[in-house]
């Protein structure tokens, strides 16, 4: 017989408003418990739909209760490459912080299967935003949403005295396909603020990464703080304006990244090439929130000062020859043999004209152009849509009441 969770009921998990949470949370303590779980015959419990993704150590299934309901994700962990402490971590971040409408969901249910630890998450229709960033960046209104909701999400994480540390597209989870409804996942590498961690080669994404943390050698030590995920958060919104990230990693061995941190400084009066498509207004919020000393880095909050300002300047010749390099570099990794959006883009597409980037910034904010990230995914789009009319109350015969 499958053993529950253990679920305090001391933290406000179910019922009420995000607000109510965060106003319970600067008392409040998420619990990390280590449990025991029984081992379940997985076959016997759900129906797998199909694999979503799948490595060397873990998978993602989408699945549906025996007997039909809604389809759901089944994330297995390998127990080889983690321990029942972090594990347990993970799951307990995940399913309380999860009455945030733009957190992902986590439903009360854990078990063990074929040596994995398993837990289960709604399920996302249309992928993770990377799926969705377009050659050349996002219609502007779109980033914006994109923004409101995403440091909606971080500031209550926040709110927790947590800090997420592995903020990227490819955690964003989209839920309609005009990025109108998104939710922020995987707590894997989340921990208390001022924690005392150990630089890995796996703590984040190089390009999403602080300097205070890439200037790091492998196994340092390090306290983890909010300012991480907020120049996370001001990486993940130039890369959806624009469609690139500004320099590869945030290290003094980056000419890209040293020119920034110059003009910051005012060591150098020459804008940035990417920055320049940038207005006056977002540029400020930018150096605000990806200020090179941690210290000084405003709090994520920042962004929603700015949010009815413009942010690109429309049908600049800054703004046609940034988009035409993110074209470049997409097509740059479409062919390359190792390029991870290879499988969005496909391996031959032609670069679109200067005529056609400087047509498409006009009519971005009205008429958005179809990505072929949308086109390649078709099937996504064809899925069965899925409805969570009660998303706390799933009735599983595993895991916890």
């Amino acid at each position: 017989m499958a053993r529950n969770l253990e679920v305090p009921s001391l933290f406000p998990r179910l019922g009420g408003s995000s607000n109510d949470l965060r106003k319970s949370s600067s008392n409040t303590a998420i619990p990390s418990k280590v449990m025991s779980l029984q081992e379940v015959n997985l076959e016997k419990e759900f129906d797998v739909v199909r694999t979503l993704s799948e490595g060397s150590f873990s998978k993602v299934l989408l699945a549906r209760q025996q007997g039909g309901g809604e389809r759901m994700v089944l994330k297995a962990i390998h127990c080889e490459v983690t321990s029942a402490e972090d594990f347990s971590r993970e799951l307990n971040y995940n399913y309380y912080l999860s009455p945030h409408p733009n957190i992902v969901t986590s439903y009360n249910v854990a078990f063990m299967w074929d040596n994995c630890f398993i837990y289960v998450q709604e399920y996302a229709l249309y992928g993770d935003l990377s799926r969705h960033l377009k050659k050349g960046g996002l219609p502007e209104a779109q980033v914006k949403s994109i923004a409101t909701q995403l440091t909606s999400a971080v500031e209550f994480i926040h709110s927790f005295q947590l800090v997420h540390r592995d903020l990227r597209p490819e955690n964003i989870l989209v839920f309609r396909k005009d990025l109108s409804i998104i939710k922020l996942g995987d707590f894997g590498q989340t921990r208390p603020s001022g924690v005392l961690l150990t630089k890995t080669t796996s703590n984040t994404s190089a390009s999403y990464c602080p300097p205070e943390i890439s200037e790091l050698i492998v196994q340092e030590k390090y306290h983890c703080y909010a300012s991480a995920d907020v120049w996370s958060v001001g990486m993940i919104l130039i890369e959806c304006l624009i469609g690139m990230t500004p320099w590869t990693s945030a290290e003094i061995t980056d000419p890209n990244y040293t020119h920034y941190v110059d003009w910051v400084k005012r060591k150098t009066l020459k804008t940035p090439d990417i920055f320049q498509v940038f207005t006056p207004r977002f540029i400020r919020l930018l150096k605000r929130i990806m200020e090179p000393k941690a210290a000084k880095r405003s709090k994520v909050g920042e962004i929603t000062k700015y949010i009815n300002d413009e942010w690109i300047i429309k049908g600049s010749a800054a703004v046609i020859a940034i988009r035409r390099a993110s074209v470049e570099r997409h097509e740059s990794n479409a062919t390359s043999k190792s390029g991870h959006r290879q499988r969005y883009y496909g391996k031959k597409r032609s670069t679109r004209s200067l005529v056609a980037l400087e047509s498409e910034i006009e009519v971005t904010s009205e008429h958005p152009v179809e990505s072929v990230n949308e086109r390649v995914g078709k099937w996504i789009d064809n899925s069965l849509k899925v409805s969570f009319s009660h998303p706390h109350h799933l009735n599983v015969n595993v895991g916890c009441q």
